[in-house]
């Protein structure tokens, strides 16, 4: 119990918002069509495009997690409670669960800064945007959650990975920068019909 001790209410809620584990509330990548739909409703966002968004978001989410577990597997790092298990102490334990597989890369961070690529690139990076995603929750402060860019929308999904207890902070910067880059790429060469 060392780490919920030290843990504050807000960052609890964050790890929890962003968890999205299967059997809980839909997947990572669930979340992302989730605030695709709530943000295509917003604007009135023709047919064609809509598609656009949908097709290029999932294909962006693709490729970032076949890189995630190509390198999760070609790296495989332990997870914190691993490691201050074995090197420091024992009590220690996540906000959320923690997975069974290596740690680096994080797959949150890398699809989430996949997909606001992808949401900037059509949408623009200021968004002013409410995710309602979680409003009926009641097993978790569902409440909405405000965003005045994508890109800090992205920070968040990846810092909750930390306040989770399941990541180290050194992998979440890297993750996003390659999920960034792998939703910039999937922007520029994919060619999508009228």
């Amino acid at each position: 119990e060392i780490y919920k001790e030290n843990i504050d209410k807000e960052k609890e809620t964050i790890a929890e918002y962003w968890d999205d584990a299967p059997g809980y509330s839909g997947t990572p990548c669930g979340h992302f069509f989730s605030i695709a739909a709530q943000l295509i409703n917003e604007r009135n966002l023709r047919l064609g495009e809509m598609l656009s968004l949908y097709a290029t978001m999932g294909i962006a989410i693709n490729d970032a997690m076949i890189e995630t577990w190509r390198l999760k597997f070609k790296y495989n790092l332990l997870r914190p409670i691993t490691y201050i298990e074995r090197h420091i102490g024992k009590g220690f334990n996540t906000t959320i669960a923690t997975p069974p597989f290596p740690e680096f890369p994080s797959g949150h961070s890398c699809q989430s800064g996949a997909a606001t690529e992808v949401l900037i690139h059509f949408l623009g990076n200021e968004c002013n945007f409410k995710d309602c995603t979680h409003a009926d929750r009641i097993d978790i402060d569902g409440s909405p959650r405000f965003y005045r860019t994508f890109r800090d929308m992205s920070e968040e999904i990846s810092i909750s990975r930390f306040y989770g207890g399941i990541h180290f902070r050194t992998t979440l910067n890297t993750s996003l920068k390659y999920g960034r880059k792998i939703g910039q790429n999937t922007v520029k060469r994919l060619k999508l019909k009228s």
